[in-house]
C-alpha cells in the first residue's frame, strides 16, 4: 500500500480514533498553525480544516470548536522567533514519526488548497515542520509527489 492510499485509509472511518488526546490537540495544533500563518483564513483551508476535525474523536475537557479557537489564536500570538520552539513542543506531543508525518501531510494539504496559492510565510512553516518533525528527505519526497499529484 503506497503512502497516499495508507493516509487515505487514516482520514476515512474515524481513522484518528487510535489518537491520544495529547496526540489529537497537537495535530490540531499543527493544522490550525497552517491555516493562519499567512494571516488569512480562506474557506478552503478552514474546510480541509473542518473535515480533518470531524475524524477526529475528542476527549477534551472543553468542546473541540472552543480548543480549536485557542489553537487558532495561539498560532496567531506567535512571533516567528518563537515558531520553532512552539513547533518542537508540537512535536514532543505527537510523540511518534508516523503521527507527525500524518500530521505534516494534512498541514501540507491545507497550504496547497490556499485559494491564493502557497506563498512564503507557508513554505517556511513546512520546512520548519519537517525540521521540527524530523521528516527524512525521502518520507519528504513522497509526501511531496503525492501532494503535487493531488494538487
Amino acid at each position: 500500500m503506497g503512502w497516499f492510499d495508507a493516509l487515505s485509509k487514516l482520514l476515512t472511518g474515524r481513522q484518528y480514533a487510535s489518537l491520544s488526546q495529547q496526540q489529537t490537540e497537537a495535530f490540531i495544533d499543527t493544522l490550525t498553525f497552517v491555516v493562519v500563518v499567512d494571516d488569512t483564513i480562506d474557506t478552503t483551508e478552514r474546510d480541509r480544516l473542518d473535515d480533518a476535525l470531524d475524524e477526529m474523536d475528542w476527549n477534551g475537557e472543553r468542546p473541540l470548536s472552543r480548543y480549536v479557537e485557542g489553537s487558532i489564536e495561539r498560532a496567531r500570538g506567535l512571533e516567528p522567533a518563537q515558531y520553532n520552539d512552539y513547533l518542537e513542543g508540537v512535536s514532543a506531543r505527537l510523540d511518534e514519526q508516523s503521527i507527525r508525518e500524518q500530521a505534516y501531510y494534512v498541514g501540507a494539504q491545507i497550504a496547497y488548497a490556499d485559494e491564493s496559492g502557497i506563498i512564503e510565510s507557508e513554505r517556511q512553516l513546512l520546512r520548519k515542520l519537517v525540521e521540527a518533525f524530523e521528516i527524512d528527505s525521502d518520507r519528504l519526497s513522497l509526501m511531496t509527489d503525492e501532494l503535487r499529484k493531488n494538487m
